[in-house]
């Protein structure tokens, strides 16, 4: 009996498995798949360039397997065999999540612009010409290096392109380019692969292609058979609130077929003891009522209710199950994913005593419910994963790893160490923020004034800093003391240096609390300095008529300091400057009279004995002196040498322009305008912020002296070199170009058993036999070509470092690499000499570098020295001999080892050869150049090729050995390999393989200098976490309590097929502190899944559950779609991601929502059911399939004004985006918050460019123009979307500095700093504001000077508007609402004539509405909003739709809609701003749509808008609201009713919150309101609702109703006009008395009675049955049209592709896109729908249209 019930009990739970039911959804790329061969190809390249080749070369001669099946381990196993295990093990996890699927479709997108009509499969295109062949290829290279042709123009070759090794072999730059296009295993692009590698002259790279037409194998084209699956996403299923039904009659009550045909479905039953068949047959009039309370009933069937008291320990209960099970991962996801199904058995799990308690422990020291998660002890963001970010950086560690374990040779442990050392990195920072200090400046600064001492100030101001406390923003606090000191670094005769001196001298009268000083920078006395510092010898200065005038000025204004003092050679200055200003004639007679007449003003006010002493002397008098440099003058000369030296040590003489000096903050003033007062403003409030903190906290104290206690405060630096103190992989701050490289390659290199004897470090005469070897921290390599003078001079300079700078340079080690230009020809003395000091390895190093140092800078070696090498004379070898004794060397030993090297046989040209082949491969140089490579930063000093030098000299390694050692863990490092070395030594063991103690100390900085290179190049930590996070953590998982979920890495048996533990695996450890109840937790449990059993990477799982729980913490189901493989992921190919949801309640009703990463843009394109409102049990298939399309990656960004020399928003500008043959494709504007915006993009190459018209009038592109990032985690150039500088030469004629060219190859996306000024004379107009008086009216409530941080969030300054409406209104009413100058077309008139003239509508002749809607309920009332504002409307209609949330059925009926009804319509989307506070209810996220971007869903040329909800029947015309005079106001609402007084309990704006703070101001309902556009952007009415919502709405009570709450809230600052009461009417709110006089009807939900809408709808309007009749009738005659049944959209009809890929693919190649067809053609007439395209007569059809979809 027993077993019969375990058998029936069995029985019934398999059949009800079964029976369940579930959702599956797939996201698919809008391209033509792309093959898993390139993708490979692609990873290699990322990993190193040249393993490219080697595969192309390998699967040109590889033979294909005869089983399809075993394609994918075909490609896997030939790409394995080329990386190590590590990186191996990485490549199928990444190939199968199509990581690169983009950029090879950027590659395709670039191949149809440039050949569009080329169909073949492999095609060379040389300088814009097409070869098929390799004669062709020979015949169009031989012409274009013959003729130096360039056909179509040169190409352009992008980041991620692929350069063939031989085109950075010679000497010369290639003069030409050809890339190939065609697929890996074609036989063509094998043949002419053969031939391009072989030419000469050329640079050729490969774009890997596949077209349809070519014929390759099945192996060849795995992957491209349909279209692209993303993984990446997540799923939600979300039970949704019945409390008001949004179901659709005419579905709910029936069932969908595997067919997707309706079939109806009765109201019976009993359910919870109602018995709805006896209702039905009493109450048929009820039917439908009857079926929503059989929903409600039914919607709590599938889990059993859980009480209140129940949930406080939820979160303890999931992690003891968790903590209990074999299997915790899988637990994890199963009770993370499917709680709301689950919840009730975990409220009766047992929680123990010591795990509750352990976690008390651990909230002491966490904060309770966090998430993190560290990769090798470094931070990964997972709140917003990013799983291609992730893989990233999981391929960085495996890189990583890599080179500690291979190529260093160190056990795992020590590598673990190592890593985890990069959790004590101080950020990206290192000196960027650093201040120079200039210690005493007295003598060789000329000091206006001194505060303490100034009886100007003293007897006026206080001397207590505390008063600085008590200053209001934006205003400076006078004190007397030296709280600013300012300095200006200048030539005294630069143009801008004289306009700078009348701004400072200004400043002093109108009393600034600020100390001014002069520093003369004078060109001439910085050549003879340098002149001597070269050679060796004085430089005497010229005579008086030989000086250039800068130093006349310099002298005249040090004699006038030395005789009256610093304020009367500022008056001076000032004076000159002036006399310039007013052309007094040549500058010698300029500064003669200045001076005199300066002196004589002096001697009247001389106070003081020497300044009386002085006065006694006449000007002329005192000018002779300053000519023959006698009296006042004696000591000028040298005074001005010892100020230069003095500048010079600071490095403050690299600039041609002035600097200003603020505290020890470095401001260039390259050139003066009219802000520059503004901005160095700007900067002494910035600097008294900081001082007011240190003040309020006690750092800075009344008795010492302020300056010396602010550079306390800061990290400070003794000289200034901005390409050191700024950041890397950029151009440095004058020029020196700049990348991080890995150094792991050096070691590699044959070259490197070579280098030790090049090495140059401190140590000690004698070493004893078994001491610990020496380790330095900053490894230099300095490559040059020593045959140059250019590159003598940095040798000399490395030497000098180590010889003269022991303090600094005693933990570094210089290597110097001779990198000639031609390695085949003979080597120069010096080149022999410095490798001869390889053979002298008893010799202290440091001896050996004084030894060169002497050697090369003395002049009379010079010419031997720098000529090809031969044996010196015997007065040259008595001369060397005489520098080696007095650097204490063995001078014969080492001219022995010199004679050595002099020989033929000595293999000196072989030896050359290899080091230039290490500078090229490895240090990434060209031949001959000269550069400086600390750690893997590679700072690029002379580049022969480009002919640009920089100065660096030993100073400036004293400032790299500060930053490679303190601040990028040098110092740390080489600390941690000596305590390495110690721990090995002490168990016996070693770090290194015998060999001398300098041998072991070469190996032990190579392991620093490699591990420090590998750290700089790789991802230190996600950059939303602040700096130190990763420290921290380390340290509270340190002191966790309770035992983590330890998960060991795994490793797969080939031959048993089974997945084992492996303890001492060498793959990435991850550590996870996480809230199980969360959404990362639904994440990321799948993700550690799939790495776990892929990588093999070990887990230790920290569980932080939230206790006391009022509330569910989850309300929704979750799936995140990834690959999948069924057996070992290089052997098995893996499945498409799908995201399927099985164990969902089959009764409830549930919301599906996307969950994708912030780049991406996507819709729905097949669906069988209603999205929002899903309901399984109403299906008739097991799996409901979902398939949604990648719309667009977005492209997004910060557009800043650097007009007044710091970024400001540039409101309103608009933005183009477009390709080269049509730069208009989608638009938008920038916001003043974080100066943001957005564009939809594909992959390939886009040029975004200022719009026409008053944007481009105002504005040009910055120099810098755009810079870009990848938005995802990783940072890798080759991985991410770039933005490369380029210009229109088609536009605006000469005024080329409009547009940048973008490439987008990623899925990342991309985002962008796009910098732009202001034209001259433009500075003070406002590209929105197009007539003055418009602009001084919004000039009273913008203050357009606020800085991009200021607009964020509150921070930006409003003022209240004053009565200044009354006359902007008249002047509209008068003239008609002016249009925008150039941004838009004519003002359309209605055609009427009042007195002559024609008078213009408001917003134009066409009525533009804007609407959205969400499920198929929804839907079909929107469809009848349509038809009754088309039938009361008189004017023409268009309709903008919110693209978002629209189901695949309505989008695909929408055309033919439009042509019955006879309206317009355009789709408009946007995406959340990733920094705008987040709403995860899908119904808020439609309210903040309705009102949160405004200002940019529209293009310009819409003035105006109304919006209308999709629920509301129109019942008048709606041109008399569209054009109706709201008085200035930016937006117009109607006030709610308040007759109904049945609903007064539920006016909640009548008391509390709301009552006070309307103030008596109406509370507005938002189901109907009109926008004037043009007044909400030139308010900036958008930018102050964002910032009000993101404050209110962080607290979860505020914006209960966001859409109408937030601009009633925000209705003091942005006013609303308030419309008359007849112009919205809902039975909820108004009374029936009113109801006839509705010229708008809204089914607004009733709070009291929750009927239904649809049976509202009915009750309340007479005319809604026909209206539902009309839209139902052309619904179905579009479905038939379509050829779609009822309930489902073929891909292709909704979306415009045919099943399989894009309709028309020549029509996309323009921007990447497939093109939309369903272009809806209505009685309008084509110019309303003819795109520019279209009307040029080009195929190409853009998808886009001003960031709008136009039909």
């Amino acid at each position: 009996m027993i077993i019969l019930s375990v058998l029936l009990f069995s029985i019934s739970t398999l059949y009800t498995q079964a029976q369940q039911k579930g959702v599956s959804v797939s996201l698919r790329a809008r391209w033509n798949g792309t093959p898993y061969v390139s993708e490979t190809a692609e990873f290699l390249a990322d990993e190193d360039p040249s393993l490219l080749w080697k595969y192309l070369e390998v699967f040109g001669s590889a033979h294909e397997p005869s089983d399809m099946e075993q394609c994918w381990s075909h490609i896997m196993s030939h790409a394995s065999a080329l990386v190590p295990q590590g990186v191996a093990q990485v490549l199928p996890l990444v190939v199968a999540s199509r990581q690169y699927t983009a950029r090879l479709e950027m590659f395709q997108q670039l191949r149809k612009q440039a050949h569009p009509d080329d169909v073949s499969c492999c095609l060379v295109d040389v300088e814009g010409r097409a070869a098929h062949s390799a004669h062709e290829v020979q015949e169009l290279i031989t012409a274009a290096l013959v003729t130096g042709a360039t056909f179509n123009g040169t190409i352009s070759l992008v980041e991620g392109d692929h350069v063939h090794p031989s085109s950075a072999e010679g000497s010369t730059a290639p003069s030409i380019t050809a890339v190939l296009y065609g697929p890996l295993g074609a036989a063509c692009t094998s043949e002419l692969h053969s031939e391009l590698r072989k030419v000469t002259g050329l640079k050729y790279a490969f774009r890997p292609v596949l077209v349809g037409e070519c014929e390759v194998g099945a192996c060849m084209r795995l992957g491209s058979e349909e279209r692209t699956a993303l993984p990446g996403f997540g799923v939600e299923a979300v039970l949704k609130n019945m409390e008001y039904s949004a179901l659709d009659d005419k579905k709910t009550s029936s069932t969908i077929d595997e067919s997707g045909a309706v079939t109806e479905e009765v109201v019976s039953g009993t359910v919870k003891g109602f018995d709805f068949d006896t209702l039905v047959s009493r109450n048929p009039h009820l039917k439908q009522e009857l079926a929503s309370l059989k929903d409600h009933l039914l919607s709590s069937d599938d889990e059993e209710a859980v009480k209140v008291w129940d949930l406080a320990d939820l979160g303890l209960q999931a992690t003891q199950r968790i903590m209990a099970a074999s299997d915790p991962l899988s637990v994890l996801a199963e009770i993370s994913q499917n709680f709301p199904a689950l919840v009730s058995s975990l409220s009766r799990q047992k929680v123990n005593e010591s795990l509750r308690s352990a976690v008390a422990f651990n909230q002491q020291i966490l904060s309770p419910g966090t998430n993190y998660m560290l990769i090798n002890g470094i931070t990964f963001d997972i709140n917003t994963l990013d799983f291609f970010g992730l893989l990233d950086r999981l391929r960085q560690e495996a890189r990583l790893q890599r080179s500690l374990s291979s190529v260093l040779g160190l056990p795992s442990k020590a590598v673990q160490q190592l890593l985890a050392m990069r959790a004590d990195a101080s950020g990206d920072g290192g000196l960027s923020d650093a201040r120079l200090e200039l210690g005493k400046m007295t003598p060789h600064v000329i000091f206006q004034n001194n505060l303490e001492k100034d009886f100007m100030y003293t007897s006026r101001f206080s001397p207590s800093l505390m008063d600085l406390l008590q200053t209001f923003p934006g205003r400076l606090r006078p004190l007397a003391r030296n709280v600013f000191t300012l300095v200006l670094i200048a030539d005294p005769t630069d143009p801008a240096t004289l306009q700078l001196s009348k701004i400072l001298y200004k400043m002093y009268s109108d009393y600034y609390p600020v100390r001014f000083g002069l520093a003369l920078s004078v060109p001439s006395v910085i050549q003879r300095l340098e002149s001597q510092r070269r050679t060796g010898s004085s430089v005497h200065a010229p005579a008086w008529n030989n000086m250039i005038s800068s130093e006349q000025v310099s002298r005249a204004l040090l004699t006038m300091r030395t005789a009256f003092g610093g304020q009367a050679a500022f008056s001076l200055l000032a004076t000159i400057a002036n006399a310039v200003g007013l052309e007094w004639g040549a500058m010698d007679s300029l500064v003669r009279g200045s001076f005199i007449s300066n002196w004589e003003q002096a001697a009247k006010t001389a106070t003081g004995a020497k300044a009386r002493l002085a006065a006694k002397k006449t000007g002329e008098e005192a000018w002779e002196g300053v000519i023959t440099g006698s009296g006042y003058a004696s000591e000028v000369g040298m005074e001005l040498s010892d100020s230069t030296q003095w500048l010079m040590s600071k490095g403050l003489t690299r600039s041609s322009h002035p600097i200003a000096w603020l505290n020890g903050v470095l401001i260039p003033c390259p050139e003066v305008t009219p802000a520059t007062e503004q901005e160095l403003m700007y900067k002494i409030l910035m600097e008294q912020q900081k001082l007011q903190e240190a003040i309020y906290f006690g750092r800075l104290v009344d008795e010492e002296d302020v300056l010396e206690q602010v550079m306390e405060e800061h990290t400070t630096v003794t000289r200034y070199n901005p390409n050191i103190m700024g950041a890397a992989d950029a151009e440095g701050g004058e020029g020196v170009v700049q990348q991080i490289i890995s150094l792991s390659e050096v070691l590699r290199h044959p070259a490197r058993p070579h280098l030790p004897g090049l090495s140059f470090y401190h140590q000690p005469a004698k070493t004893v036999v078994g001491s610990p070897p020496r380790i330095n921290a900053v490894t230099y390599y300095v490559a040059s070509d020593l045959s140059t003078a250019e590159g003598r001079s940095l040798a000399i300079q490395a030497l000098r470092y180590m010889s003269e700078m022991p303090s600094s340079s005693k933990t570094a080690r210089v290597i110097i690499i001779p990198n000639p230009v031609d390695p085949l020809a003979p080597p120069s003395l010096l080149e022999l000499l410095i490798l001869s000091a390889s053979d002298i390895r008893y010799e202290p190093r440091q001896e050996v570098a004084s030894f060169l140092y002497k050697l090369i800078k003395d002049q009379t070696l010079n010419e031997v020295l720098s000529s090809a090498a031969q044996a010196p004379n015997p007065a040259q070898t008595e001369a060397m001999k005489a520098k080696a004794v007095e650097a204490h060397m063995d001078a014969e030993s080492y001219i022995a080892a010199l004679e050595k090297r002099l020989k033929p046989d000595a293999g000196a040209v072989q030896l050359r050869e290899e080091l230039s082949s290490l500078c090229r491969s490895a240090l990434k140089l060209q031949p001959g150049d000269s550069a400086v490579v600390a750690n893997g930063r590679l700072m690029l000093i002379h580049s022969p090729s480009t002919g640009r030098t920089e100065e660096f000299v030993a100073e400036d390694f004293q400032l790299l050995q500060l930053l490679m050692g303190k601040y990028m863990m040098g110092t740390a490092l080489a600390s941690e390999v000596q305590k390495l070395v110690s721990e090995a030594t002490a168990a016996g063991t070693s770090l290194y393989n015998g060999g001398s103690t300098e041998a072991q100390s070469n190996v032990m900085d190579d392991i620093v200098a490699v591990t420090a290179s590998e750290f700089l190049s790789g991802n230190n930590g996600d950059n939303k976490i602040s700096p130190g996070a990763s420290k921290q953590l380390m340290q509270v998982t340190g002191r966790l309590k309770g035992k983590a979920v330890e998960l060991s890495s795994s490793s797969y048996n080939e031959e048993t097929g089974e997945t084992t533990q492996d303890e001492g695996g060498s793959s990435p450890h991850i550590t996870v502190i996480l809230n199980p109840l969360t959404r990362s937790a639904q994440r990321i449990s799948q993700v550690l899944q799939l790495i776990r059993a892929t990588l093999g990477c070990s887990v230790a799982l920290y569980l932080n559950p939230q206790r006391d729980l009022t509330d569910l913490p989850l309300k929704a189901f979750y799936r995140y779609a990834l690959p999948e493989f069924e057996g070992h992921p290089s052997n098995t190919q893996p499945a498409p991601p799908v995201a399927t949801l099985m164990k969902l309640p089959q009764k409830r009703v549930l919301t599906i929502n996307m969950d994708v990463p912030e780049p991406w843009l996507v819709e729905p394109v097949k669906a069988p059911f209603d999205l929002d409102n899903l309901r399984l049990a109403d299906s008739t298939t097991r799996t409901a399939l979902v398939e949604y399309d990648l719309e667009a990656i977005m492209l997004t960004g910060s557009c800043i004004d650097v007009t007044q020399g710091r970024g400001t928003p540039p409101r309103g500008l608009q933005l183009h985006l477009g390709s080269p043959f049509q730069p208009h494709i989608v638009d938008t504007l920038v916001m003043s918050n974080l100066a943001y915006f957005q564009l939809k993009t594909s992959p390939g190459r886009w040029l975004l460019s200022l719009a026409p018209g008053r944007t481009r009038q105002l504005y040009t592109l910055d120099k810098d123009k755009a810079v870009g990032s990848d938005l995802a985690v990783s940072k890798r150039s080759t991985d991410v979307a770039s933005a490369v500088d380029d210009v229109d030469d088609d536009q605006d004629g000469d005024d080329k500095a409009i547009s940048s060219q973008i490439i987008i190859s990623s899925l990342s996306g991309k985002h962008i700093l796009f910098k732009v000024h202001k034209r001259p004379g433009m500075e003070k107009e406002d590209v929105l504001l197009a007539d003055k008086e418009e602009a001084e009216t919004a000039a009273s409530e913008y203050d357009e000077d606020e800085g991009i941080w200021d607009m964020m969030f509150g921070g930006g300054k409003r003022k209240k508007k004053k009565n200044k409406e009354t006359k902007q209104q008249a002047a509209l009413t008068a003239a008609g609402d002016k249009q925008l100058s150039g941004e838009m077309p004519g003002a359309i008139t209605s055609g009427s004539q009042q007195q002559g003239q024609q008078v213009a509508l408001r917003g134009g002749e066409v009525i533009n509405v804007f609407t959205v809607a969400s499920g198929h309920m929804y839907e079909r009332l929107q469809k009848i909003m349509f038809l009754s504002v088309v039938k009361n409307t008189k004017s023409r209609v268009k309709f903008w739709i919110i693209k978002n949330y629209m189901s695949p059925q309505h989008k695909a009926t929408l055309p033919e809609l439009a042509k019955n009804f006879g309206f317009e319509y355009e789709f408009v989307t946007y995406k959340w701003p990733h920094w705008l506070h987040k709403q995860t209810d899908k119904q808020r996220i439609i309210w903040a749509y309705k009102i949160l971007f405004l200002d940019v869903l529209f293009p310009l040329n819409v003035e105006r808008v109304i919006f209308v909800d999709s629920d509301q029947v129109i019942r008048t015309d709606l041109a008399e609201l569209y054009h109706m005079d709201i008085k200035g106001a930016p937006y117009a609402y109607t006030p709610f009713c308040d007759n109904n007084k049945e609903m007064d309990e539920f006016r909640f704006w009548k008391g509390g919150f709301w009552k006070d703070h309307l103030q008596g101001k109406p509370y507005h309902i938002s189901a109907l309101y009109l926008v004037d556009l043009k007044r909400f952007r030139a308010l900036a009415a958008g930018d102050n609702l964002r910032i009000v919502y993101d404050q209110l709405s962080k607290d979860p009570n505020s914006l209960a109703n966001l859409d109408q709450d937030l601009p009633n809230y925000a209705q003091h600052s942005i006013p609303i006009f308030s419309l008359p009461q007849e112009w919205l009417w809902c039975e909820s709110w108004c009374g029936n008395e009113t109801k006839h006089k509705a010229k708008t009807i809204d089914l607004c939900n009733n709070p009291k009675t929750k009927e239904p809408k649809l049976s509202a709808a009915r009750r309340i309007l007479p005319e809604w049955e026909g209206l539902d009749h009309d839209q139902a009738t052309a619904t179905t005659r579009a479905e038939e049209l379509l050829l779609i049944n009822p309930g489902s959209c073929a891909a292709g009809m909704c979306n415009g592709f045919a099943e399989g890929g894009p309709a028309d693919d020549n029509a996309a190649a323009e921007v990447g896109f497939a093109a939309n067809s369903n272009r809806a053609r209505t009685e309008r007439g084509p110019d309303v729908y003819e795109t520019k395209a279209e009307k040029e007569g080009k195929e190409q059809q853009p998808v886009l249209n001003g960031d709008h979809e136009e039909l």
